[in-house]
């Protein structure tokens, strides 16, 4: 196995082989410990990435009707003077397709259930004042306090019934308190939704609600497994989720005891971990200079290349220079658009941009909706402003987003070395100055 181990880890394994037992114990040790710690790593992340698809999930499954009760509140707030058949009428409508989750909808006058949808089979409930109820006493009068929305649950109604609760205030207009909507969801319902969505995720999840010590939905973890511990949207849900999965370590227990026996034969197989552990590293560290978003260099990168670039020109004794284009209006993009069509149009302008810059510069982002293109190598009297129109031609004619019709427009800014400035910084300013003004031109 020597003949795959590089030159210098050879070398290291000729003097590894010079020392006494003691070293192989430890090499032994070291990459026992380090395929562990792999091994963690490994676990951690399948299943937080299991798990992270099974918290949106519930949270599309709680949001949704949070959303509906916020809609009736903004019904309410409209339309004041409504009648009871009116508000009946209207959550009629609006829980028509809904009634497989919502138990029922109404509204409590400080903390006396005045309306509550259906009526028919909530008759009785009417009338009834929650802050009796000890069960439901405590969330009811947190709203009238806070006059914030809560949910809770799963908690005994006073139809008999199970319910997962959500509840916004209703002020006067001067901000004082009036009372409260309300929505109860079928606590079975709910129940039977976040189990098929743990079967699907392939998890093992206990779920437990407002500091409780038992959970509500599945059991505590047996002690042969593993516990990750997450939090369900902490601002409103309020969930605290135990996810267990087999223990790793025992399973590979009798290898670790293998690799402990065979210490002489671990000197070769830590040459070939370093190895790979170094082209992992190499990954990381080319992974630091490139933006997550677009592919693109970034502004950690950008510090490097510049001293390279500039310093061959000094040398060479010819100029350098950079554009920085600035997005216009890009929020509203965002706004419209949303934040994944957003990232879409910043990964399309980042292609854009290096098939623009191609053999004769690089393409940075700088952050957010700012970019960056250095040409280290430009001819005496080059004409800045014909490559600018020429950057814009090219926009033009490559940029699109599909099924989007879309106007991105942007501003440029450039500045060449030495005319504009010896350094980075310099240059970057007087590229900006020069934004700046075509924005205001604009």
């Amino acid at each position: 196995m020597v003949k795959h181990i590089t030159a210098s880890q050879r070398r290291r394994a000729v003097g590894f082989a010079s020392v006494s037992a003691l070293i192989v114990l430890l090499i032994c040790l070291s990459f026992t410990f380090m395929w562990q710690s792999s091994l963690k790593q490994r676990a951690e992340l399948h299943t937080t990435e299991k798990y992270m698809l099974f918290e949106s999930k519930v949270e599309r499954l709680i949001h949704i009707p949070a959303a509906l009760l916020q809609g009736f509140e903004a019904y309410l707030r409209s339309s004041p003077g409504l009648t009871e058949d009116q508000i009946y009428l209207y959550l009629e409508y609006l829980l028509a397709d809904k009634y497989e989750y919502v138990r029922n909808m109404g509204i409590l006058e400080d903390a006396t259930i005045l309306w509550n949808h259906p009526k028919t089979a909530n008759i009785e409930s009417t009338g009834t004042d929650l802050a009796q109820i000890e069960d439901q006493k405590d969330m009811v009068l947190k709203v009238k306090a806070d006059k914030t929305p809560v949910f809770h649950g799963p908690v005994e109604l006073v139809q008999g019934d199970i319910g997962f609760s959500i509840r916004r205030p209703l002020l006067h207009s001067d901000g004082t308190y009036w009372g409260q909507t309300s929505m109860v969801l079928k606590a079975d319902k709910i129940l039977q939704e976040i189990d098929a969505y743990a079967k699907n995720a392939g998890l093992s999840v206990a779920i437990f609600s407002n500091n409780s010590k038992a959970p509500f939905f599945g059991s505590v973890c047996p002690a042969k497994c593993l516990t990750y511990e997450f939090d369900i949207d902490p601002a409103f849900i309020d969930w605290k989720v135990r996810v267990c999965v087999p223990d790793y370590r025992k399973d590979n227990q009798p290898l670790f005891i293998t690799f402990t026996i065979m210490a002489i034969v671990m000197s070769a197989a830590t040459g070939i971990f370093v190895c790979k552990y170094l082209r992992n590293n190499y990954r990381i560290l080319n992974m630091s200079a490139r933006d997550y978003l677009t592919g693109l260099y970034n502004r950690h990168f950008l510090q490097e290349y510049q001293c390279a670039t500039l310093t061959t020109a000094r040398k060479e004794h010819h100029k350098a220079a950079l554009i920085m284009v600035d997005l216009n209006d890009f929020k509203d993009v965002n706004d419209t658009y949303g934040h994944v069509v957003g990232d879409q149009v910043l990964v399309k302008i980042a292609q854009t941009l290096k098939g623009f810059a191609k053999d004769k510069g690089t393409a940075f982002r700088l952050g957010g909706d700012e970019f960056l293109i250095i040409f280290p190598n430009i001819p005496p009297g080059h004409d800045m402003a014909m490559t600018k129109r020429r950057l814009f031609e090219y926009f033009a004619k490559e940029f699109h987003i599909p099924n989007y019709n879309m106007n991105i427009s942007f501003s440029l800014g450039h500045a060449v070395f030495p005319d504009d400035g010896h350094d980075l910084d310099a240059l970057l300013k007087a590229a900006d100055k020069r934004l700046y003004g075509e924005k205001m031109e604009k």
